[in-house]
């Protein structure tokens, strides 16, 4: 028993689709699949089923692969999408890729059908894990009680959260680098500021700090803070 794939077969032909489901098998994978040729079918199908990949026929009476891809890239903009054609010619099929799909294949001609299959499921798992990693890092900085300010390279805000500006009252402009005015206030920031971006989490001693004597038009509110520097 080969590995077990989910597998939505936007197909018109069944010969054509058997002759695919053969060369899976072939290759190890056992197909969890479901064959569909029109937009309908192909709707119901991703509506109701989880599915690992899409493999389209370019050309079919009713239903063609790029409205396919649209419809399956509107359901799961991760979910790998490769085209098997007996007729797309090379510009239709760089037309294709460039609107999303993930590769495309002559019929007839899938020696490297199952290795690309094999490459495109994990990339698609990797794009999902750093979407999910993006997300709950989202949600950390958010919801955290700490004060939290996410900077460029050279001190310029890229985000606050919400406890950030509660803190100080709001947040700074874009125009105002943190690490330029930490560094006319504190004797050795420079060599701070350099280890956090050889990769330390750098802490330094608590100061009392007032954002206003550097922007008058920022909240007059000195505060103790303790200061952790680090590469996000």
């Amino acid at each position: 028993m080969g590995k077990a794939l989910r597998i939505l077969i936007v197909e018109d032909s069944d010969m054509d689709a058997r002759l695919l489901l053969r060369t899976l098998r072939a290759g190890g994978i056992d197909p969890v699949y479901e064959r569909v040729d029109t937009a309908e079918a192909m709707q119901a199908a991703l509506d109701t089923k989880p599915w690992d990949i899409v493999l389209s026929d370019y050309s079919m009476p009713q239903f063609d692969a790029l409205a396919a891809l649209e419809l399956a890239h509107r359901k799961d903009s991760d979910l790998p999408f490769i085209i098997i054609s007996g007729t797309v010619g090379e510009d239709i099929a760089v037309a294709a890729m460039r609107a999303g799909a993930s590769d495309y294949f002559m019929k007839g001609h899938l020696l490297r059908l199952i290795p690309v299959i094999e490459r495109e499921l994990r990339e698609a798992a990797e794009r999902r894990a750093h979407r999910q990693a993006e997300g709950l890092l989202q949600d950390i900085i958010e919801n955290n009680p700490i004060s939290i300010q996410i900077v460029d390279n050279e001190g310029f805000t890229l985000k606050t959260n919400p406890a950030h500006t509660a803190l100080f009252g709001s947040a700074p402009p874009v125009d105002f680098s943190i690490f330029a005015d930490l560094k006319r206030k504190i004797p050795g920031f420079a060599e701070i500021l350099q280890r956090a971006k050889n990769g330390e989490a750098v802490s330094f001693p608590d100061i009392q700090y007032n954002v206003h004597d550097s922007l008058p038009e920022m909240p007059d509110r000195p505060v103790w803070v303790h200061v952790t520097i680090f590469q996000l």
